[in-house]
Order: C-alpha cells, then sequence, then structure tokens
C-alpha cells in the first residue's frame, strides 16, 4: 500500500511541474522576448522559421516593393538571429537578404537548413502567372550558384498557378515540396514534387 501511495505522490508531483510552466516570455531573447522590426515601408511578413544546428534563427517570407514600376511587387527575404534574439549582421545585409526572381511578386513560405549549413526556401513566382520557386542560399546569405546553376529552381507545374507551401529535406539532400498546382477545371489541386 505504501508503494502505491508513494507512486500516486510522484505522478501528482510530475503533473503539477508539467502545468507550473507558465508560458511566459524568455526575457534574455531580443528586448523582453520579443523582436519586432519593419524592414520596409511596405508589408514584410516572416511566413517560416528555422532553428540552426548553432542555435541562430532564420526566418523567411517576402517583403513589399514600392516604386512607379510596380507599386506592389514583393520579393523573396530570409533574416538571420544569433540564439539571444539579436540580428546576426554577419548574415547578408545587416542581418537580411533580400531576392528577387523576375520583378514581380515572389513569396517564400517556408525554410529549410541544411546539415552543411546551406539554407533551402521555397514559394512562388510570378511570371506571367504564378510559378513554384526554391531557392538555396550559402550560410552567409549569398545566392548558392551550384543550385539550379543560378540559385533558383522554377518550376512549371500546371501551367496557371503554382505554389509550394511546405518543403522538407530528405536524407539524401533531395528537397520535397507539397503545395497547389492548377491542372485543370477550375480550382487548383494538390501537388507534391521533389
Amino acid at each position: 500500500m505504501k508503494k502505491l501511495i508513494l507512486s500516486i505522490v510522484s505522478v501528482f508531483g510530475c503533473a503539477s511541474l508539467v502545468l507550473a510552466q507558465t508560458g511566459e516570455f524568455d526575457l534574455d531573447f531580443a528586448s523582453n522576448g520579443v523582436f519586432t522590426s519593419q524592414i520596409s515601408d511596405t508589408p514584410d511578413e516572416a511566413k517560416a522559421m528555422a532553428i540552426q544546428s548553432d542555435g541562430k534563427i532564420v526566418t523567411s517570407g517576402y517583403i513589399g516593393r514600392s516604386g512607379p514600376e510596380n507599386p506592389t511587387a514583393e520579393d523573396f527575404y530570409l533574416r538571420r538571429f544569433n540564439a539571444d534574439g539579436t540580428p546576426d549582421l554577419t548574415f547578408g545585409t545587416d542581418g537580411i537578404v533580400i531576392q528577387d526572381v523576375s520583378g514581380g511578386l515572389d513569396a517564400s513560405w517556408d525554410v529549410e537548413i541544411q546539415p552543411d549549413g546551406k539554407i533551402v526556401a521555397a514559394g512562388f513566382d510570378w511570371q506571367s502567372w504564378e510559378r513554384a520557386v526554391v531557392m538555396r542560399f550559402n550560410p552567409d546569405g549569398s545566392i548558392d550558384n551550384s543550385f539550379s546553376s543560378d540559385g533558383i529552381a522554377i518550376i512549371e507545374i500546371g501551367g496557371f498557378s503554382d505554389r509550394i507551401w511546405d518543403i522538407e529535406l530528405q536524407d539524401d539532400g533531395k528537397i520535397v515540396g507539397c503545395g497547389t498546382c492548377f491542372v485543370s477545371g477550375s480550382d487548383s489541386d494538390w501537388c507534391s514534387l521533389r
């Protein structure tokens, strides 16, 4: 009976320790646990995040560009932070990489870190219609020209509206993506590619 009572007390003790975690901000991260900034005068959004083996944090998304030629254009962007939430100024320009694909609407929806530290980002690009895009960057933020000859793979799947929403890296280095593509009919189709 004593063993049973001790076991029950142990279970409740562990449960109360788990429940006691309040989810408060880590005040040692960035400024009081939160980092926020405006990169440009137009909307910019982080859509995905990956953590490197050294604890640095890479975000990807899109950054708006304004101008008379194309006031609604957007570009891929990557931003890297140190483990403490401060911008990593050794990455790209002041911690930010902005990559235009074709002068139109570009957006990254996912990012992954390869074991060698290279960064793979995927999303879509506007080239008369939306095209799926995968890009690879070196650990310093420069485009990796050994990937798809110029660092950028543009993939036309259905010929109308193709987007990659999520990617994963296989152990053999291959990249698997999934998203939507417009093949036929009036609605987008689910698609996967490698």
